[in-house]
């Protein structure tokens, strides 16, 4: 930069020199010194005049460009002006920044509309098993096994093949609900096998309820045992119905009330399977209480089904008792279900 301004007013020095020089040229004129200035020619002498235009011309373009030197000259003040008086910018280093985007968090991701208060959302349960499995080769030989085709081969199939599955989970009908004409939800149109192994015929049913999944069934089954333990003492034919809080229905079941409410006909299996797991006539267990009911469903299916009930993968047992507990309890909240007013004192409650 100092270098170009040096150079700068150097040829301005050398441009103004010059124009110095040409406006005090003289000529001997009738015997006088004159300053020739702009004209640089006698106007009478033809060599002159030709000389004088094209001096003319270069003094005009001296004068345009003293003008233009005078506005460089006023660019430069100013500049050298601002270099002296106005401090050096400090460079600043700026580091880059790196921006993350948020990630969704698996829980609270649903943001209400109304309130813009993030909300809960339902994990969905996640089926970790091949929904075929029961029609495996390994599967195959443990129905094969003598304890197990004594129990299940059954039925003109079963009775024909040598083995069988169990008829519960032929049917989707994990709890065994007998066709008693309840209009139950999932209902199949076909009293027929859902659920069959490989070469197997299907096999029509006329006492054991048919269901298009098993969730719908453990539903009806579900809700049918809370129906017996909210239905009044008052509503049965035996008296000898016990109930925890006077002859009042409550979400409270236990063996001795299922067998008087007349759930199965014989109750010798539940017995036997109750004293294996610790569970005598009277242990309580609330039904809306999630943990407790879970443990008297899946005592209740192992009573019902046996031993196949431990080979029916955990994720498929779960995701099917999970979901048709879900649908059972939002049918003891439905205000058209008969014992709603029942029901609803104990949902209301810290019960």
């Amino acid at each position: 930069m100092v270098v170009w301004l040096r150079n700068s007013l150097i040829i301005l020095l050398i441009m103004s020199e010059t124009e110095k020089a040409l406006s005090t040229q003289t000529k001997e004129i009738l015997g006088e010194t004159v300053v020739l200035g702009e004209g640089f020619y006698d106007d009478d002498d033809p060599i002159e005049e030709e000389k004088g235009s094209w001096s003319s011309y270069v003094t005009e373009k001296l004068v345009g460009a003293k003008e233009k030197i005078e506005k460089f000259k006023g660019y430069v003040e100013d500049f050298k002006t601002k270099l002296v008086g106005e401090p050096e910018l400090e460079t600043m280093y700026v580091p880059e920044l790196k921006v993350t985007p948020l990630k969704e968090n698996p829980v609270f991701s649903t943001v209400d509309a109304e309130t813009k208060v993030d909300t809960p959302k339902k994990e969905e349960p996640v089926i970790d098993y091949d929904a075929n499995w029961y029609q495996s080769d390994n599967t195959i030989n443990i129905l094969k096994n003598e304890s197990y085709s004594s129990l299940y081969a059954t039925g003109e199939v079963g009775q024909q093949m040598g083995y069988q599955l169990p008829l519960g989970y032929r049917t989707n009908n994990w709890l065994s609900q007998h066709q008693q004409g309840i209009n139950w939800d999932g209902l199949s149109k076909t009293k027929e096998d859902k659920k069959i192994l490989p070469n197997f015929k299907k096999e029509t049913h006329s006492v054991m309820e048919v269901f298009e999944t098993p969730e719908f069934g453990v539903r009806a089954g579900m809700v049918d045992v809370m129906t017996k333990a909210l239905k009044p003492a008052s509503e049965y034919k035996k008296d000898t119905i016990t109930f925890k809080e006077g002859k009042d229905g409550s979400p409270i079941i236990t063996l001795q009330k299922l067998i008087d409410s007349g759930y199965m006909e014989n109750a010798n299996n539940y017995i036997r399977v109750g004293k294996g797991l610790g569970i005598d006539l009277n242990t309580e267990f609330n039904l809306f209480n999630k943990e407790e009911a879970m443990k008297w469903f899946d005592y209740m299916l192992l009573s019902e089904m046996g031993t196949f009930k431990n080979d029916i993968p955990k994720a498929e047992r779960d995701k099917v008792f999970n979901s048709a507990y879900d649908m059972a309890m939002d049918r003891m909240r439905d205000e058209t279900y008969t014992y709603n007013s029942t029901a609803k004192k104990y949902l209301d409650s810290s019960q």
